[in-house]
């Protein structure tokens, strides 16, 4: 039994989304160029649990993209 092992697989993401505060945009009538740049900071973590069949559990992993780690 303690060789047999369930795995769970849960995916977030932090930031953005249609959660993302929403802002308005105002431009003059005349004006053709209607641009606005605006970059969300949209970081995707996996987390992974696991237990065996005797239930004992295993460390959980967090997966994260490569850069820097927030608090």
């Amino acid at each position: 039994m303690e060789n047999i092992y369930n795995t769970d697989e849960k995916s977030v993401q932090l930031g953005g989304g249609w959660k993302a505060p929403m802002t308005q945009q105002i431009f003059h009538k005349d004006d053709k160029k209607r641009y606005v740049l605006e970059e969300d900071s949209l970081l995707l973590v996996t987390i992974i649990e696991t237990v065996s069949a005797d239930g004992v559990p295993c460390p959980s992993c967090i997966i994260m993209p490569p850069g820097e780690i927030g608090d």
